[in-house]
């Protein structure tokens, strides 16, 4: 069983996101990106055996933390072949994403994957995992006309949770920032 913390979206900004998938799907049939509850990854997945730990950890950080603004102003790439909404790194989310490492790694000897960290890259994912390389094209050809500019504040947190390797990633739990 594995686990992740993540950023949920807003309304304004998850119907934005949706769009854009849903295009993107429908310009070249991938799907990947729609499985998932659009969001914004604080915490890449783990390997867990008792959620009862993290959840309550889970509940003590979302009581602890207090709305706060994200922006985000441009799509960006990632190799090989991602497309996504890039999020404007700011003092807030990188202490939350510290300090889940942080615990994570004092309290359970969880330690960050190799894309975590300092310079961990905070995003939407638009389409990812299903495209060829001549569909990343067309997708980068299409996205070059958006412009977002949104502005939002953070108030939910989800625990994802993926049950074995067969299965999907689903929303476990979601929490009311305080």
């Amino acid at each position: 069983m594995e686990i992740a913390y993540v950023i949920l979206l807003d309304g304004e900004l998850y119907n934005y996101t949706r769009r854009l998938q849903t295009n993107l799907s429908r310009l070249v049939n991938t799907k990947q990106a729609l499985q998932l509850e659009p969001h914004i990854t604080v915490k890449y997945g783990f390997e867990i055996k008792d959620i009862s730990p993290f959840e309550k950890y889970f509940d003590q950080l979302v009581n602890s933390i207090h709305p706060f603004t994200i922006r985000l102003n441009k799509i960006n790439y990632f190799e090989p072949n991602v497309a996504f909404l890039d999020i404007e790194k700011n003092k807030d989310l990188t202490n939350l994403h510290s300090n889940i490492l942080e615990f994570l790694d004092k309290n359970h000897s969880i330690k960050p994957s190799e894309f975590e960290g300092p310079s961990f890259h905070f995003h939407t994912t638009l389409a990812y995992k299903d495209l060829s390389s001549e569909d990343f094209i067309k997708v980068k050809n299409y996205l070059k006309n958006e412009s977002p500019n949104y502005k939002y504040s953070v108030s939910k947190m989800a625990i994802y949770i993926l049950l074995s390797q067969e299965d999907k990633w689903f929303i476990y739990k979601i929490g009311s920032l305080k």
